[in-house]
């Protein structure tokens, strides 16, 4: 399970600095060297209305990830699996 830090974080580091990858990661760097760019881009992509956590576990999820017309608690398809069983 990640959380929206850890998913932001990947993120980050998937783009890297300047669209290269690097060492330490680019999130790191960007916590490090412009804490509040860090911040105001977290605050960003918390605000993204595209993105949610599941009603189970938590996981960050997207519309691409689940139905959320068949129900007003979407749930990532792992736990899903889970409660069919």
């Amino acid at each position: 399970m990640q959380t929206f830090g850890e998913y932001y974080d990947d993120m980050l580091d998937e783009v890297g600095v300047g669209g290269l990858a690097c060492l330490p990661p680019a999130s790191r760097i960007l916590k490090e060297m412009d804490p509040t760019a860090y911040n105001v881009g977290f605050s960003d992509f918390l605000d993204d209305p595209n993105r949610f956590a599941c009603s189970e576990c938590g996981d960050v999820l997207t519309y691409d990830d689940v139905d959320v017309e068949l129900s007003d608690y979407p749930i990532c398809s792992a736990c899903r699996k889970l409660g069919e069983k």
